[in-house]
C-alpha cells in the first residue's frame, strides 16, 4: 500500500522553514524569509514588458549580474532588504530592458535569471515538450484529439500512458463504459477507480492482484468480474 497525502506533500516543502522554527522558535512571517522576498538578490522583478525572477543567492551569481549590468558597486549590497536604496536601483535597472533582453543577458551571464512565463508560453515551452507534459489523447465522442497535461511521474520500467486519463465514454453510463473497457483489456478481474460522479480508469486485476480503489466513493470498491459488471450495466 502506498499512502500519499496532499497535505503531507505540501507540508514537506516547508522543510527548511520548519527546521529553522524548530531550532530557535522564531516564527516566520510573510515576506521576511530569505527565499520569499526579503533579499534583493532573490526576488521577482518587473521589466519593461513583463516579469523576470532573479535567484542570485550565491555570491558568484549576484556578482555575475552586477558585473553584467555594469554596477559592481552593488556587489556589496546583495543582502539588503526591499525598500532600500539599493533595491530601488535594482528595480530601475530591470525596468530598463525587455524580458527578451534579460533572457539574452542570462545566456551570457550565469546569474540564475529566468523569465516569468504566461500560461500559454509555459505550455508551449521546450522543457514542457521534452518532458511530455502536454499530450493529446483520443477521446470517444470527440471529433479530434483532446489536449491535456501529461503524467508528471516518470517510471522507467512501468511507464504510465496518458490514454488512461480519458473521460468516460460519451453517451454511455459509467458501468457500460467500464464493461467495454474491461472487454477491450481481455477480461479477468479489475479494480474500478472512481472519480467525481463517474468513471475514472481501470487496472487489470491480473497485473494488480487484490487491488481496489475509489476516488471519492462514487464507484464500488470491491473487485468485480466482467460477468458481474455486465449484469449491473444491463
Amino acid at each position: 500500500m502506498v499512502d500519499v497525502s496532499m497535505a503531507d506533500g505540501a507540508l514537506s516543502w516547508l522543510a527548511m522553514v520548519a527546521a529553522g522554527y524548530f531550532a530557535d522558535g522564531t516564527l516566520p512571517h510573510r515576506g521576511e524569509l530569505p527565499l520569499a522576498g526579503s533579499l534583493i538578490c532573490y526576488r521577482p522583478y518587473e521589466c519593461a514588458d513583463g516579469w523576470v525572477t532573479l535567484g542570485a543567492l550565491e555570491p558568484k551569481f549576484w556578482q555575475a549580474w552586477c558585473r553584467g549590468v555594469g554596477r559592481e558597486d552593488l556587489i556589496a549590497k546583495q543582502f539588503e532588504r526591499p525598500g532600500s536604496e539599493a533595491h530601488t536601483q535594482v528595480q530601475e535597472i530591470f525596468k530598463a530592458r525587455e524580458r527578451a533582453e534579460w533572457e539574452a543577458f542570462a545566456q551570457e551571464y550565469d546569474c540564475c535569471l529566468e523569465p516569468v512565463l504566461e500560461l500559454d508560453e509555459a505550455l508551449s515551452s521546450e522543457l514542457v515538450s521534452e518532458r511530455g507534459m502536454v499530450v493529446e489523447i483520443e477521446q470517444p465522442g470527440a471529433k479530434q484529439a483532446v489536449k491535456q497535461l501529461g503524467i508528471p511521474i516518470k517510471l522507467g520500467r512501468t511507464p504510465e500512458s496518458p490514454d488512461g486519463c480519458r473521460g468516460r465514454c460519451w453517451g454511455s453510463t459509467p458501468r457500460r463504459c467500464f464493461a467495454r473497457r474491461l472487454q477491450r483489456r481481455g477480461g479477468g478481474r479489475a479494480a474500478v477507480l472512481g472519480c467525481g460522479g463517474g468513471a475514472g480508469g481501470l487496472l487489470s486485476g491480473r497485473d494488480h492482484p487484490g487491488m481496489s480503489a475509489g476516488g471519492n466513493g462514487a464507484a464500488p470498491r470491491e473487485l468485480l468480474k466482467i460477468s458481474e459488471l455486465a449484469e449491473r450495466s444491463a
